[in-house]
């Protein structure tokens, strides 16, 4: 009854059950990337699982339909997920639940998950001439690429996440972060790159950032931005319409 997805009409149905479930779902092009590491429920439900960066623990996802809950999906999709974790080789598994979805979040606990920390989303809306870009903030090119990743792979120790997080490699970084970016900024001190932003479009029009591991094949994300410590602090943000 759960299988991987293979074939457009089970992406399909993936983006169907994330479009009831979240506010902006990935398109099928980007699941299409990952549908190796896709399991589905064809009775309403499916879950992603895939390598993080804290190492032995994967990255997994379970969403179901509203329309199909309580009828034990859910509860398959998890022992899916995490057979599928073994698999990679990974002794534990890791997850996103919003902090105001008390009925995931006790979903989550009564199979044996622990609350390992909480994210605030914050949402701002811009429009044409809001912004501006301060002196030493440029478009990230290819020449900013390796010092951006420097500073990515600095600032990892700092993330509050479910485990000691590890810096991934740099092919797999800018797959990850600056393939699908909408934009992407470096803020430069003494022409050495100091701190870097992305922004990632969503279906709706608007941008969102990507932080995850993964790419975001459920949810709107939020924004990332990363600074070397001897650079926090300091009033070098930038943004553009």
């Amino acid at each position: 009854m759960i299988r991987q997805v293979r074939t457009d009409a089970e992406l399909e149905a993936c983006v169907r059950i994330a479009n009831a479930v979240e506010p902006h779902p990935a398109p099928i092009g980007l699941l299409r990337q990952v549908s190796d590491r896709m399991l589905l429920d064809e009775r309403g439900g499916y879950a992603y699982v895939n390598h993080s960066s804290i190492p032995g623990s994967a990255f997994a996802m379970v969403r179901v339909h509203p329309d199909a809950r309580r009828r034990g999906i859910g509860s398959g999709l998890v022992q899916a997920a995490a057979e599928s974790a073994r698999g990679l080789g990974k002794e534990s598994a890791w997850g996103e639940v919003k902090p105001d979805d008390a009925e995931s979040l006790r979903f989550a606990e009564a199979r044996g998950f622990t609350e390992a920390s909480r994210d605030v989303e914050l949402t701002r809306r811009l429009r044409p001439g809001d912004g501006h870009v301060r002196e030493g903030i440029l478009e990230l090119r290819e020449a900013h690429r390796r010092g951006a990743y420097e500073v990515s792979a600095a600032a990892v120790p700092d993330m509050v996440t479910a485990g000691q997080a590890k810096a991934r490699p740099y092919d797999e970084w800018v797959k990850q972060e600056l393939a699908n970016a909408a934009v992407a900024f470096v803020a430069l001190e003494d022409g050495r790159v100091a701190g870097y932003a992305t922004l990632q479009s969503n279906r709706t029009g608007s941008s969102t950032g990507s932080p995850a591991s993964a790419p975001n094949i459920g949810g709107g994300g939020s924004p990332l931005l990363s600074a070397t410590r001897s650079s926090r602090g300091r009033p070098s943000t930038a943004s553009r319409s």
